[in-house]
């Protein structure tokens, strides 16, 4: 089995001009609880980036 996550990139820390918007960003589009070195760590192969 081949391990992967879906928005991959929202674990990690909010850049510094989004911080005071994380009560809303945070429960309406962070998926991950851990960051992509977090995630390479345990075992994760796929990575779903979307980028805009």
């Amino acid at each position: 089995m081949i391990l992967g996550t879906h928005n991959s990139a929202t674990g990690g820390k909010l850049p510094w001009r989004l911080r005071p918007l994380a009560w809303v960003i945070n429960p309406t589009s962070k998926c991950q609880d851990k960051s992509i070195d977090e995630q390479l760590r345990d075992g994760v192969k796929l990575f779903n980036l979307q980028v805009a």
